[in-house]
């Protein structure tokens, strides 16, 4: 653990960030006690050691995303959730059409946080980020989500058998549930966009997004 924070905190200073010897022994001391399993709670501890200013926040979570996202199966960043491993392989030609389908219309109507993350990672993957081309950010965004198809899986979510209308609870519960999975499909464009900043600023720099 300490070579992999000393390593994360060089990167933090050629990034800029003033970080002292003494914040990086508290670092390794702060994540010791909470649970290396949980991402959230191990960048947490790291931002609460190693940012002492607000305005660098945004580059400690830069830096740490990049930094720990070439970590897989350290536990710390989860480059794939476990349960999505299967399903979402990223070093081979991953799910086809039909079953990336399913899984798409899954994570709408679930809302699944890590699915949703994994989902995101995979499209940007497979749509590839060309470091010698120098089209921007939305080019990328669109190459991408038009992989996931998300229109036909919420068209699908909100076509499935209606819910019995005889109180008229149904419909209420029905638009409810279609609010419920748009705002899902905005988390996972959201997600979509965050991994092309990432994937971005890591081919060519802060200055790309």
């Amino acid at each position: 653990m300490l070579d992999v924070v000393t390593g994360f905190v060089a990167e933090l200073r050629a990034a800029g960030l003033p970080v002292a010897l003494s914040e990086s022994l508290e670092a390794v001391a702060a994540v010791d006690l909470v649970d290396i399993g949980s991402r959230c709670a191990f960048k947490s501890a790291l931002a609460a050691t190693l940012v002492k200013r607000q305005e660098h926040r945004a580059t400690f979570d830069t830096v740490f995303e990049i930094w720990f996202a070439t970590r897989v199966g350290t536990g710390l960043a989860g480059e794939l959730a476990p349960g999505d491993a299967d399903r979402l392989a990223v070093d081979d030609d991953g799910p086809d059409a039909a079953a990336l389908a399913a899984i798409v219309a899954d994570a709408i109507a679930t809302g699944d946080a890590e699915l949703l993350a994994a989902l995101a990672r995979l499209a940007v993957a497979r749509s590839g980020i060309d470091s010698g081309r120098s089209v921007g950010a939305a080019y990328h965004l669109n190459q991408a989500w038009r992989r996931l198809d998300t229109d036909g899986a919420l068209s699908r979510l909100l076509g499935a058998p209606a819910l019995d209308e005889g109180d008229g609870s149904g419909a209420l519960e029905r638009r409810l549930r279609a609010d419920d999975f748009r705002a899902n499909v905005a988390r996972l464009r959201d997600a979509v966009e965050a991994e092309i900043r990432r994937r971005l600023v890591a081919e060519r720099g802060p200055a790309s997004v």
